[in-house]
């Protein structure tokens, strides 16, 4: 919880520093020894590895803000060679049947909808700035490939558009499902070997990596590595509890039931991939608002791997009169507060008093109950931890969302 974290760190530092305490003094004469020839190689040493530090953090900005299952589905390829271009795929402005044919240059790939404008000027812009950093004649090469959304008017919008690039239409998905792609729009650039090397770019990060790229020489005896050749992710099996789990059903290790909310009172929750932490309460309850503060500090804790939603079955009047009568605003809580008056989740857990949380992983398993104070410093780890350890299996597995959609 942020309320330990300060404590641990301080605790962490006090013993850094014990061990800096601890270690044998250097000699001041050893400190004011003249430079040599080794010193100066150390110096110049020294300065290489800062400037390629500052090279780093610089190629921290070239990335797109992504969703997390949108970046782990797009940089699962990264490191191999691009996919195959599935057999009968519409090419417009070009032939290309295989990405095997650009070998030898650089290749930037774009997938994109012609729903809405955005999705043609985001390239056309990208194209311009793509012309002004070329490396040579033909040189990169600049694909589209147009995602199954709005596919149907995708030739009509590309022939006024006038693009002047390759555009792959990708009419059921599985060249962007190979790619880790899906709605929103990705920008990967491929080397002269024909391996991709970076996944959702921004236009920055794009010309940046194009530089770095191009400078690169390319060997035609080197062939990049196959994506079916990528060892298996090694993953964390999700802790297990024992303890008692209180007025309620044990569901933990099943399935839970899916969220039923009428009504956010604060706003809907960010879910996604996220631990699902619903701590059932009522405004009436006094055990209920005070664990309050303690459900906030999870909130807070882990604001990128954990959703805690606040489930009462309370009407809006008897709601909104508890609130008033106990003076409960919305800035109180730090996260999302949710109304369901024919308390379906709650009769799902059987739940016979409250307050009680349920704990459940991405991929809808129950694996903790009990009452809110009971979770633990402990508990929230060991589940964090399980969860993005399963995700990146998942993400390992490319999931084929387009596959997946029913259009």
């Amino acid at each position: 919880m942020p309320a330990n974290r300060p404590a641990i760190l301080a605790l962490t530092l006090a013993a850094s520093l014990a061990t800096v305490l601890s270690a044998p003094m250097v000699s001041s004469s050893a400190l004011a020894a003249p430079q040599d020839t080794g010193s100066k190689q150390s110096d110049s040493k020294s300065k290489r590895e800062t400037d390629r530090s500052k090279r780093e953090i610089d190629k921290s900005k070239w990335l797109e803000k992504l969703k997390f299952e949108d970046r782990s589905a797009a940089e699962y390829g990264v490191g191999y060679a691009l996919p195959a271009i599935p057999d009968g795929l519409e090419v417009v402005d070009g032939t290309l049947k295989a990405f095997k044919e650009l070998r030898g240059k650089v290749v930037i790939l774009v997938t994109f909808s012609t729903k809405g404008s955005s999705g043609i000027k985001d390239l056309q812009k990208l194209k311009a700035a793509v012309e002004k950093a070329k490396l040579a004649d033909g040189d990169p090469v600049l694909v589209g490939i147009h995602t199954p959304e709005a596919i149907d008017k995708a030739k009509e919008e590309l022939a006024k558009a006038k693009l002047g690039i390759p555009v792959i239409l990708d009419k059921d998905g599985a060249l962007c499902d190979a790619l880790g792609a899906y709605k929103t729009s990705i920008a990967s650039i491929a080397d002269r070997q024909g391996a991709l090397r970076y996944a959702g770019l921004s236009d920055r990060g794009v010309i940046g990596a194009l530089a770095e790229l191009g400078a690169e020489t390319y060997d035609e005896a080197a062939e990049p590595k196959k994506i079916e050749d990528k060892p298996a992710v090694a993953t964390m099996e999700f802790p297990t509890f024992q303890g008692d789990v209180g007025s309620a059903a044990d569901l933990r290790g099943k399935p839970g039931p899916k969220p039923a909310i009428e009504k956010w009172w604060n706003g809907e929750p960010q879910v996604g991939n996220k631990l699902l932490v619903v701590d059932f309460w009522a405004t009436w309850c006094p055990p209920c608002r005070a664990a309050i503060p303690h459900m906030n500090e999870i909130a807070m804790a882990y604001p990128n791997d954990v959703a805690c939603v606040g489930l009462t079955d309370e009407s809006n009047r008897d709601f909104d009169e508890g609130c008033n009568k106990h003076r409960l605003k919305k800035s109180d809580f730090k996260y999302a507060v949710g109304l369901d008056s024919q308390a379906r989740m709650k009769n799902a857990f059987q739940i016979r008093g409250i307050p009680h949380v349920a704990i459940m992983s991405a991929d809808g398993i129950v694996r903790w109950q009990g009452h809110p104070m009971s979770i633990t410093p402990q508990v929230m780890e060991s589940l964090v931890a399980a969860n993005r350890s399963n995700l990146a299996k998942g993400a390992g597995a490319q999931p084929k969302r387009w596959a997946q959609t029913k259009r």
